[in-house]
């Protein structure tokens, strides 16, 4: 059947508006899954394929991506952070676990895009600098390359979407939010943003940052040895 350009628009937008319901449903049902954090998500379609934009809602940290479908793969052309300088300066245990869990939850979005396109593979084809947000994480991807494209130079990570990749992620990530959970109770000591932040606050809720300011700001006692925290450099 050959279907008119009208209707065929009609047709591609249904179902475009279907699986950004999809993935906002399935954003919201992994929320409570031991994350520091909360998300929201919001999309556009243009012709360079679907723009995701993942906030993170009390940090204000985004993240912002382009894919489409490229033959049998989910192709990634955009993989950018925006991140919050401020919080940095206040608290780098929180700084870093922001940075960490929105390429988690990022990544996770993409596992769910490409099972629901039935696409056994993503492939990232992104500046160098964009890159960089993901080699931290190089046990979740096959291949890495890079190359010049009109003189700037480009990474391609090639990341298995099949569902038994899907389950090693999932044991990977779990593994890694433990460590997250413990390295935070441990820093929270010497950490009085921290410390604030995981008394007191409301989670969902956007951070003043003025209100992790404590009245005063006392060291919790030595609690042994601290764990070493999973940095961007080093994540797994």
């Amino acid at each position: 059947m050959v279907y008119s350009d009208t209707l065929q628009q009609k047709i591609s937008l249904s179902y475009g508006n279907h699986l950004v319901h999809e993935l906002k449903a399935y954003l919201t049902s992994i929320q409570d899954n031991g994350l520091v954090f909360s998300y929201s998500l919001k999309s556009t379609f243009s012709a360079q394929g679907m723009d995701l934009v993942l906030e993170q809602k009390e940090t204000n940290f985004t993240l912002s991506m382009n894919w489409q479908e490229e033959g049998e793969q989910l192709l990634v052309t955009r993989f950018t952070i925006n991140d919050n300088k401020q919080l940095e300066s206040l608290s780098s245990a929180l700084y870093e676990v922001a940075g960490i869990e929105i390429v988690l939850q990022a990544v996770d979005l993409l596992f769910f895009l490409a099972e629901y396109q039935d696409l056994g593979t993503a492939r990232f084809v992104l500046e160098k600098a964009e890159s960089e947000h993901l080699t931290a994480f190089d046990g979740f991807f096959e291949s890495f390359s890079s190359q010049r494209v009109m003189g700037d130079k480009h990474v391609t990570l090639t990341l298995p979407t099949t569902l038994d990749a899907y389950d090693l992620f999932v044991v990977k990530t779990e593994n890694l939010k433990d460590r997250i959970r413990q390295q935070l109770w441990q820093e929270q000591r010497d950490d009085c943003y921290l410390r604030r932040y995981l008394q007191s606050h409301k989670k969902g809720e956007s951070l003043r940052l003025k209100d992790l300011t404590p009245e005063e700001a006392k060291p919790f006692p030595s609690m042994g040895q601290v764990l070493v925290f999973p940095k961007f450099s080093n994540t797994l």
